[in-house]
């Protein structure tokens, strides 16, 4: 992967599931981690690629394509247990508590259930190994839309001194991305790449 040493060195991280969902809901397509990172490191100096995503253990097919990137790509996958914690509604009446099943339309009277939500592990394990290796490289690509990760871009800009470039799909791009900051009043990212512009590239 690695390029002239005249080039800053640049690891890239993906936050997997941010960016597959937005493929499948932006444009029905299903991104190849290993056809993005070709992307991204186009005319790059690239010590290092990233690959961050929840792992159902009950879904062997996952697991073994998260195996794949590893041996084949070289790429250095992390995983936490996909882990489901669904939302229950309970009674607002301190003496009461009681768990409120099931639910319905007030309009209709259809019957409905919360959605599952996922565990957010996997993003502090992300933030936790992009700071861990701040001193090794120069700059980041970062392939996500979440803003959840404004502090932690803040941080290696402002404090580590780092660049980072963001990857993401229009539609999935947090506003916040595209005004200043308002804590440092500087740009939040040093660059965005608008991955719609490459479907060809990144299937």
């Amino acid at each position: 992967m690695t390029k002239s040493n005249s080039l800053p060195k640049t690891v890239i991280f993906l936050d997997a599931s941010n960016i597959y969902l937005s493929g499948k809901k932006y444009h029905n397509i299903t991104v190849k981690p290993e056809k993005l990172i070709a992307f991204l490191s186009t005319d790059k100096n690239i010590i290092d690629t990233y690959f961050f995503s929840a792992e159902d253990q009950s879904y062997s097919r996952q697991i073994e394509f998260h195996d794949m990137l590893e041996s084949t790509y070289n790429i250095k996958v992390f995983t936490e247990p996909l882990v489901y914690n669904y939302v229950t509604i309970r009674c607002a009446n301190p003496s009461c508590n009681n768990i409120i099943i099931p639910r319905h339309c007030e309009m209709c009277g259809e019957f409905f259930s919360l959605p599952p939500h996922k565990s957010k592990r996997i993003d502090i394990s992300l933030a936790v190994n992009m700071l861990d290796i701040c001193s090794t490289c120069e700059e980041y690509i970062f392939a996500t839309g979440d803003s959840d990760f404004i502090p932690l871009i803040r941080n290696l800009r402002n404090k580590k001194g780092k660049k980072v470039h963001l990857a993401s799909f229009k539609d999935a791009l947090s506003d916040d991305y595209k005004d200043d900051d308002p804590m440092t009043n500087k740009k939040v990212i040093d660059s965005i790449i608008i991955l719609d512009r490459y479907l060809n590239q990144i299937i």
